[in-house]
């Protein structure tokens, strides 16, 4: 029986070769495809682990299944490597719109989530802008809508802390795409030291979105600084929206709308599988 989650024969075979290899003297006893399907049925629909239909494979095996994959980063791999067939797809048609678009930019932002009793209250935090008690979910995305990194942290940690450990890790990578010089974030990420330390450890230049009051509030009024920053806001959200959508796919797959899982490193694992997905369907198309 097919499943709405499941992905084809043509889609698996992108990801094959980037799976766990398998010894000869120990055959699985169940095949990889069916496993992915499994873990894809869990990401779409929002049910246990134990309530995997029985035409699947056990629950045990697919768990233990995607708990490889997450920590040996497998799942890391595979993104990447996506990303780079997409990129190229679509800089070899020269009448396509997406080549006109800055590829040198990436998007950032930060999504808060709400966590169940299953995770320990050490590991979740409170968002006091958001009112919300949970995780707090980062994202990299470039403007053609490539996922290149995720990250999930307490609710209650600041987003300029974080953003700077996340780009280190992120240019740090052997794989980290070379052709990223600038970073797009909204008001939050607003910080002059920021910007700085971002400069000097990654080589990446911050460009977020700023507010007016400050100017408004001292007694020089600088109108023709109001109008640039207004202006210089509004290029930026042009482009933001792009970060927004990415939020808008993890919405769709119900495991993701509320974290259930006990560790940080699981539920870091099912939003990388499901712009895995997103990717697969949009290399199909």
């Amino acid at each position: 029986m097919s499943y709405s989650s499941d992905i084809s024969i043509t889609q698996f075979n992108m990801i094959r070769r980037y799976l766990p290899k398998v010894k000869k003297t120990r055959p699985r006893k169940y095949s990889e495809l069916s496993l992915i399907n499994g873990m894809l049925y869990v990401l779409v629909n929002g049910c246990k682990w134990r309530d995997i239909p029985s035409d699947l494979p056990s629950w045990h095996s697919v768990y233990k299944y995607y708990r490889t994959l997450v920590i040996s980063k497998y799942l890391d791999h595979i993104l990447y490597k996506l990303n780079d067939r997409y990129f190229k797809l679509k800089s070899k048609n020269i009448n396509n719109k997406h080549n006109n678009l800055p590829n040198h930019i990436i998007v950032t932002d930060s999504q808060s989530i709400r966590c169940t009793d299953l995770m320990s209250g050490k590991d979740k935090g409170y968002d006091g802008n958001k009112k919300v008690n949970g995780l707090k979910r980062f994202i990299l995305m470039d403007v053609l809508g490539c996922v290149w990194y995720t990250r999930c942290v307490k609710g209650n940690l600041s987003e300029k802390t974080e953003i700077r450990k996340i780009m280190k890790n992120f240019t740090s990578m052997k794989a980290y795409p070379k052709r990223f010089k600038s970073l797009l974030a909204d008001k939050g990420f607003e910080s002059e030291s920021l910007k700085q330390d971002l400069l000097k450890e990654s080589g990446i230049t911050l460009y977020s979105m700023k507010s007016t009051k400050r100017l408004k509030n001292n007694t020089i009024f600088d109108k023709d600084q109001i109008e640039y920053i207004k202006q210089q806001n509004k290029l930026i959200k042009s482009l933001r929206w792009i970060v927004e959508q990415g939020f808008a796919h993890l919405d769709k797959a119900r495991r993701l709308i509320v974290n259930h899982e006990k560790r940080t490193k699981m539920h870091e694992g099912f939003v990388k599988l499901q712009f895995i997905r997103l990717k697969l369907n949009q290399l199909v198309r």
